[in-house]
């Protein structure tokens, strides 16, 4: 099938295809006339430095935060409500650098929390530039609260556990990991794709 230069998401991908093969001037309507390619444009099997081609920027950003008595320490990735921004989240690292093991809480919710510190997301391709303006946020919230969706994760002494996504966030949405108790320390690291999002990916999505 031809990739429609009148639908967003074919004409991105003709976009894609036109960079990849060196097309010169105009896309052509239906690229796929001239060239027929068997590519993988997008998907599991699609070669990572093809994002850039369809405007899909990658990144990465790592936080920390000491422990606090009485309250969860918490680090996330902040989707503001006016980024016009889709990210997926590929994975995240939960790091224990203590002598004991610690549990680790990932959750999602939707709004937004009172900002300790933050980190900038850090480009995994060199295309995108040296930095994006938005990354991780780290903030403390009584360990009495309860979130909704949140999975548990033990993590041995001095070790680490890499969690495997897709986590899908729009705008206004927030990603978190934190420690699972009070006064315990929490250090993650977040990687992940992120692209405009259209009017039709957000009807019908959930605000609180």
């Amino acid at each position: 099938m031809g990739f429609n230069n009148e639908m967003t998401e074919g004409a991105a991908l003709n976009q894609a295809l036109s960079k990849r093969f060196g097309v010169q001037g105009a896309a052509a309507p239906n690229i796929a006339s001239e060239l027929f390619p068997m590519v993988p444009m997008e998907g599991p099997t699609a070669p990572p430095e093809y994002g850039f081609l369809r405007n899909e920027l990658a990144y990465q950003s790592f936080l920390a935060l000491a422990a606090t008595v009485a309250v969860k320490s918490h680090v996330g990735l902040d989707n503001g409500s006016g980024s016009g921004i889709l990210a997926v989240v590929d994975r995240i690292e939960l790091i224990n650098l203590d002598s004991n093991p610690q549990a680790f809480l990932i959750g999602q919710d939707i709004g937004t929390v009172t900002k300790d510190t933050t980190s900038r997301g850090y480009p995994r391709d060199r295309r995108a530039g040296a930095s994006n303006t938005s990354g991780l946020i780290s903030w403390t919230r009584a360990a009495t609260s309860i979130h909704a969706y949140e999975l548990y994760y033990p993590v041995t002494a001095n070790g680490r556990v890499i969690v495997e996504g897709p986590w899908i966030m729009g705008p206004g949405s927030i990603l978190w990991a934190s420690s699972a108790a009070d006064n315990q320390d929490c250090y993650a690291a977040f990687f992940w794709r992120e692209r405009a999002v259209t009017e039709g990916e957000l009807q019908g999505a959930v605000s609180s």
